[in-house]
Protein backbone atom coordinates (compact mmCIF):
# COMPACT_ATOMS: atom_id res chain seq x y z
CA UNK A 1 0.00 0.00 0.00
CA UNK A 2 1.25 3.27 -0.73
CA UNK A 3 1.67 6.47 1.13
CA UNK A 4 -1.15 7.91 -0.69
CA UNK A 5 -3.85 5.56 -0.22
CA UNK A 6 -2.72 4.81 3.11
CA UNK A 7 -3.45 8.46 4.18
CA UNK A 8 -6.63 8.48 2.05
CA UNK A 9 -7.63 5.33 4.00
CA UNK A 10 -7.06 7.04 7.26
CA UNK A 11 -9.28 9.51 6.78
CA UNK A 12 -12.06 7.21 6.24
CA UNK A 13 -11.42 5.69 9.54
CA UNK A 14 -11.16 9.00 11.30
CA UNK A 15 -14.24 10.35 9.74
CA UNK A 16 -16.11 7.43 9.21
CA UNK A 17 -18.95 8.25 11.53
CA UNK A 18 -19.88 11.33 8.87
CA UNK A 19 -19.46 9.00 5.99
CA UNK A 20 -20.58 5.77 6.71
CA UNK A 21 -22.35 5.21 10.44
CA UNK A 22 -24.69 8.19 10.38
CA UNK A 23 -25.87 7.29 6.37
CA UNK A 24 -26.36 3.79 7.32
CA UNK A 25 -28.39 5.23 10.65
CA UNK A 26 -30.41 7.34 8.56
CA UNK A 27 -31.14 4.94 5.92
CA UNK A 28 -32.47 2.55 8.87
CA UNK A 29 -34.25 4.90 10.80
CA UNK A 30 -36.34 5.92 7.50
CA UNK A 31 -36.96 2.43 6.25
CA UNK A 32 -38.40 2.07 9.73
CA UNK A 33 -40.47 4.92 9.84
CA UNK A 34 -41.57 4.25 6.16
CA UNK A 35 -42.49 1.03 7.61
CA UNK A 36 -44.37 2.14 10.40
CA UNK A 37 -46.25 4.47 8.19
CA UNK A 38 -47.48 2.31 5.91
CA UNK A 39 -48.43 -0.44 8.39
CA UNK A 40 -50.78 2.35 10.61
CA UNK A 41 -51.36 4.77 8.24
CA UNK A 42 -54.95 5.95 7.10
CA UNK A 43 -55.17 6.50 3.21
CA UNK A 44 -59.43 6.23 3.21
CA UNK A 45 -59.07 10.14 2.40
CA UNK A 46 -56.74 10.18 -0.47
CA UNK A 47 -57.77 11.86 -3.51
CA UNK A 48 -56.19 10.69 -6.62
CA UNK A 49 -54.82 12.81 -8.93
CA UNK A 50 -54.74 12.69 -12.69
CA UNK A 51 -51.25 13.22 -14.22
CA UNK A 52 -49.10 11.89 -17.52
CA UNK A 53 -46.54 10.22 -15.36
CA UNK A 54 -45.71 6.54 -16.47
CA UNK A 55 -44.15 4.64 -13.78
CA UNK A 56 -40.79 4.49 -15.23
CA UNK A 57 -40.98 8.77 -15.15
CA UNK A 58 -42.47 8.43 -11.22
CA UNK A 59 -38.94 6.00 -10.61
CA UNK A 60 -36.51 8.97 -11.99
CA UNK A 61 -38.56 11.70 -10.37
CA UNK A 62 -37.48 9.42 -6.80
CA UNK A 63 -34.11 8.54 -7.64
CA UNK A 64 -33.64 12.49 -8.82
CA UNK A 65 -35.14 13.59 -4.82
CA UNK A 66 -33.18 10.99 -3.55
CA UNK A 67 -29.78 12.10 -5.18
CA UNK A 68 -30.23 15.84 -4.65
CA UNK A 69 -30.94 15.02 -1.00
CA UNK A 70 -27.97 12.38 -0.65
CA UNK A 71 -25.46 15.29 -2.46
CA UNK A 72 -26.94 18.28 -0.27
CA UNK A 73 -26.06 15.67 2.95
CA UNK A 74 -22.76 14.73 1.11
CA UNK A 75 -21.54 19.35 1.13
CA UNK A 76 -22.74 19.73 4.66
CA UNK A 77 -21.06 16.72 5.89
CA UNK A 78 -17.42 17.79 3.77
CA UNK A 79 -18.16 21.62 5.04
CA UNK A 80 -17.45 20.37 8.70
CA UNK A 81 -14.64 17.60 7.60
CA UNK A 82 -12.90 20.32 6.25
CA UNK A 83 -13.40 22.57 9.41
CA UNK A 84 -11.51 19.82 11.79
CA UNK A 85 -9.81 17.30 8.80
CA UNK A 86 -6.47 19.83 7.91
CA UNK A 87 -6.17 19.86 12.06
CA UNK A 88 -7.36 16.87 13.35
CA UNK A 89 -4.17 14.77 13.60
CA UNK A 90 -2.51 17.62 15.78
CA UNK A 91 -4.88 16.61 18.93
CA UNK A 92 -4.01 13.25 19.19
CA UNK A 93 0.08 13.90 18.40
CA UNK A 94 -0.34 11.62 15.26
CA UNK A 95 1.26 14.80 13.46
CA UNK A 96 4.37 13.79 15.54
CA UNK A 97 4.52 10.39 13.86
CA UNK A 98 3.61 11.47 10.36
CA UNK A 99 6.89 14.20 10.67
CA UNK A 100 8.89 11.14 11.45
CA UNK A 101 8.28 9.46 8.52
CA UNK A 102 9.49 10.69 4.95
CA UNK A 103 6.08 12.29 4.42
CA UNK A 104 5.55 15.79 3.67
CA UNK A 105 2.90 17.99 4.98
CA UNK A 106 1.85 19.08 1.02
CA UNK A 107 1.48 15.53 1.01
CA UNK A 108 -0.58 14.89 3.96
CA UNK A 109 -3.11 18.07 3.13
CA UNK A 110 -3.38 17.05 -0.49
CA UNK A 111 -4.47 13.68 0.82
CA UNK A 112 -7.47 15.14 2.78
CA UNK A 113 -8.26 17.21 0.18
CA UNK A 114 -8.13 14.43 -2.18
CA UNK A 115 -10.36 12.18 -0.22
CA UNK A 116 -13.29 14.60 -0.60
CA UNK A 117 -13.14 14.02 -3.66
CA UNK A 118 -12.61 10.37 -3.84
CA UNK A 119 -12.96 7.60 -0.81
CA UNK A 120 -15.80 10.34 0.76
CA UNK A 121 -18.26 10.78 -2.03
CA UNK A 122 -17.87 7.20 -2.73
CA UNK A 123 -19.59 6.16 0.29
CA UNK A 124 -22.14 8.65 0.26
CA UNK A 125 -22.64 7.47 -3.96
CA UNK A 126 -23.53 3.68 -2.17
CA UNK A 127 -25.92 5.02 0.26
CA UNK A 128 -27.88 7.15 -2.37
CA UNK A 129 -27.53 3.99 -4.50
CA UNK A 130 -29.19 1.72 -1.39
CA UNK A 131 -31.96 4.20 -0.56
CA UNK A 132 -32.77 3.86 -3.93
CA UNK A 133 -32.81 0.21 -3.97
CA UNK A 134 -34.95 0.59 -0.72
CA UNK A 135 -37.00 3.11 -1.91
CA UNK A 136 -37.96 1.19 -4.93
CA UNK A 137 -38.79 -2.53 -3.11
CA UNK A 138 -40.96 0.27 -0.92
CA UNK A 139 -42.77 1.34 -3.60
CA UNK A 140 -44.36 -2.49 -4.07
CA UNK A 141 -46.68 -1.96 -0.80
CA UNK A 142 -47.35 1.74 -1.16
CA UNK A 143 -49.05 1.22 -4.55
CA UNK A 144 -51.34 -1.36 -3.08
CA UNK A 145 -52.67 1.94 -1.11
CA UNK A 146 -52.36 4.16 -3.34
CA UNK A 147 -53.28 4.20 -7.09
CA UNK A 148 -50.93 6.95 -7.52
CA UNK A 149 -48.02 5.02 -7.00
CA UNK A 150 -47.02 3.15 -10.14
CA UNK A 151 -44.37 0.44 -10.18
CA UNK A 152 -41.97 -1.09 -12.85
CA UNK A 153 -40.09 -4.17 -13.50
CA UNK A 154 -36.84 -4.87 -11.98
CA UNK A 155 -34.84 -4.85 -15.18
CA UNK A 156 -36.25 -1.35 -15.99
CA UNK A 157 -35.41 -0.26 -11.99
CA UNK A 158 -31.27 -1.60 -12.23
CA UNK A 159 -31.02 -0.39 -15.67
CA UNK A 160 -32.25 3.59 -14.28
CA UNK A 161 -30.38 2.58 -10.91
CA UNK A 162 -27.26 2.10 -13.15
CA UNK A 163 -27.81 5.32 -15.09
CA UNK A 164 -28.64 7.23 -12.16
CA UNK A 165 -25.74 5.83 -10.06
CA UNK A 166 -24.18 7.53 -12.72
CA UNK A 167 -25.57 10.99 -13.05
CA UNK A 168 -25.64 11.55 -8.85
CA UNK A 169 -21.62 10.74 -9.32
CA UNK A 170 -21.19 13.58 -11.89
CA UNK A 171 -23.84 16.09 -9.84
CA UNK A 172 -21.55 15.35 -6.62
CA UNK A 173 -18.38 15.79 -7.85
CA UNK A 174 -19.36 19.08 -9.86
CA UNK A 175 -21.32 20.36 -6.91
CA UNK A 176 -18.12 19.38 -4.88
CA UNK A 177 -15.38 21.17 -7.00
CA UNK A 178 -18.19 24.44 -7.22
CA UNK A 179 -17.92 25.28 -3.64
CA UNK A 180 -14.06 24.05 -3.51
CA UNK A 181 -13.76 27.98 -2.21
CA UNK A 182 -15.75 27.47 0.66
CA UNK A 183 -14.69 24.32 1.49
CA UNK A 184 -11.37 25.45 1.13
CA UNK A 185 -11.27 28.75 3.21
CA UNK A 186 -12.94 25.98 6.33
CA UNK A 187 -10.26 23.67 5.72
CA UNK A 188 -7.37 26.89 6.16
CA UNK A 189 -9.23 28.03 8.80
CA UNK A 190 -8.71 25.03 10.89
CA UNK A 191 -5.05 25.09 10.53
CA UNK A 192 -4.91 28.68 12.13
CA UNK A 193 -7.75 28.81 14.34
CA UNK A 194 -7.98 24.78 14.83
CA UNK A 195 -11.90 23.82 16.20
CA UNK A 196 -13.18 27.92 15.42
CA UNK A 197 -12.88 27.08 11.61
CA UNK A 198 -16.35 27.53 10.71
CA UNK A 199 -17.19 30.89 12.99
CA UNK A 200 -14.14 32.26 11.70
CA UNK A 201 -14.91 31.02 8.17
CA UNK A 202 -18.31 32.47 8.11
CA UNK A 203 -16.42 36.18 9.82
CA UNK A 204 -14.07 36.11 7.16
CA UNK A 205 -16.97 36.01 4.58
CA UNK A 206 -19.12 38.44 6.50
CA UNK A 207 -16.17 41.34 6.99
CA UNK A 208 -15.37 41.27 3.33
CA UNK A 209 -18.77 42.02 2.30
CA UNK A 210 -19.38 45.27 5.21
CA UNK A 211 -15.72 46.20 4.25
CA UNK A 212 -17.04 46.37 1.11
CA UNK A 213 -19.82 48.07 1.71
CA UNK A 214 -17.91 50.62 3.82
CA UNK A 215 -15.63 51.27 1.40
CA UNK A 216 -18.32 51.80 -1.41
CA UNK A 217 -20.64 53.60 0.97
CA UNK A 218 -23.29 55.86 -1.07
CA UNK A 219 -23.39 53.23 -4.20
CA UNK A 220 -26.30 51.33 -3.13
CA UNK A 221 -27.65 51.59 -6.75
CA UNK A 222 -24.50 49.78 -7.87
CA UNK A 223 -23.81 45.56 -7.37
CA UNK A 224 -21.01 45.93 -5.28
CA UNK A 225 -18.26 42.83 -7.03
CA UNK A 226 -17.37 40.99 -4.05
CA UNK A 227 -21.00 40.57 -2.53
CA UNK A 228 -21.87 39.44 -5.82
CA UNK A 229 -19.40 37.29 -6.58
CA UNK A 230 -19.41 35.45 -2.58
CA UNK A 231 -23.69 35.27 -3.63
CA UNK A 232 -22.94 34.00 -7.14
CA UNK A 233 -20.36 31.31 -6.30
CA UNK A 234 -23.12 30.04 -2.74
CA UNK A 235 -25.56 29.84 -5.13
CA UNK A 236 -24.47 26.35 -6.35
CA UNK A 237 -24.21 25.40 -9.57
CA UNK A 238 -26.32 28.44 -10.70
CA UNK A 239 -28.78 27.37 -13.33
CA UNK A 240 -32.40 26.34 -13.66
CA UNK A 241 -31.82 22.57 -14.87
CA UNK A 242 -35.31 22.22 -15.80
CA UNK A 243 -35.21 18.42 -14.33
CA UNK A 244 -38.84 17.31 -14.25
CA UNK A 245 -39.16 18.55 -17.90
CA UNK A 246 -36.03 15.93 -18.90
CA UNK A 247 -37.53 13.05 -16.88
CA UNK A 248 -40.65 13.24 -18.67
CA UNK A 249 -38.97 13.88 -22.58
CA UNK A 250 -36.03 11.82 -21.56
CA UNK A 251 -37.55 7.84 -21.24
CA UNK A 252 -34.46 5.81 -20.36
CA UNK A 253 -31.84 8.30 -21.27
CA UNK A 254 -32.86 10.76 -18.88
CA UNK A 255 -30.48 10.26 -16.74
CA UNK A 256 -27.59 10.70 -19.20
CA UNK A 257 -29.38 14.42 -20.58
CA UNK A 258 -28.99 15.39 -16.97
CA UNK A 259 -25.85 15.29 -17.01
CA UNK A 260 -25.34 16.73 -20.51
CA UNK A 261 -27.39 19.39 -19.19
CA UNK A 262 -24.69 19.75 -16.03
CA UNK A 263 -21.92 19.90 -17.72
CA UNK A 264 -22.86 22.08 -20.77
CA UNK A 265 -24.04 24.84 -17.84
CA UNK A 266 -21.70 25.12 -15.72
CA UNK A 267 -19.34 28.51 -15.60
CA UNK A 268 -15.98 26.25 -16.31
CA UNK A 269 -13.90 29.32 -15.59
CA UNK A 270 -15.13 30.08 -12.22
CA UNK A 271 -14.59 26.11 -11.60
CA UNK A 272 -11.32 26.52 -12.67
CA UNK A 273 -10.29 29.36 -10.66
CA UNK A 274 -12.44 27.96 -7.64
CA UNK A 275 -10.17 24.23 -7.89
CA UNK A 276 -6.82 26.52 -8.06
CA UNK A 277 -7.67 28.72 -4.90
CA UNK A 278 -7.85 25.38 -2.86
CA UNK A 279 -4.77 24.52 -4.21
CA UNK A 280 -3.52 27.47 -3.16
CA UNK A 281 -5.13 26.82 0.36
CA UNK A 282 -3.68 23.67 0.52
CA UNK A 283 -0.28 24.53 -0.56
CA UNK A 284 -0.31 27.68 2.11
CA UNK A 285 -1.39 25.51 4.82
CA UNK A 286 1.40 22.79 4.60
CA UNK A 287 3.91 25.47 4.89
CA UNK A 288 2.15 26.71 7.73
CA UNK A 289 2.25 23.05 9.54
CA UNK A 290 5.32 22.79 8.46
CA UNK A 291 6.88 25.13 10.39
CA UNK A 292 4.80 24.95 13.39
CA UNK A 293 5.41 21.75 15.40
CA UNK A 294 3.07 22.41 17.60
CA UNK A 295 -0.34 23.52 16.34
Amino acid sequence: MNVMTALIRREFLEHRGAFFYAPAVLVATLSVLFLIGLIFGHVSGTTVVEHDLDALDMLQIAFTSISIAWTAYLVIALYFYYADAFSSDSRNNSMLFWKSMPVSDIKILTAKALSGVTILPALILGFALLTMVVAYVFSFPLSMRLPLVQTVNPIDMLATLFSMGIATAVFSILTILWYAPFLALVAGMSVLVKRWAIPAAILFIVALIVTEGILTFGNFGNELPISAYIAYRASGLGEEYHLLQIITHGGYLAPFEMIAVFVSKIDWMQMGIGVLFAAAVVYVSSEYRRRRLDI
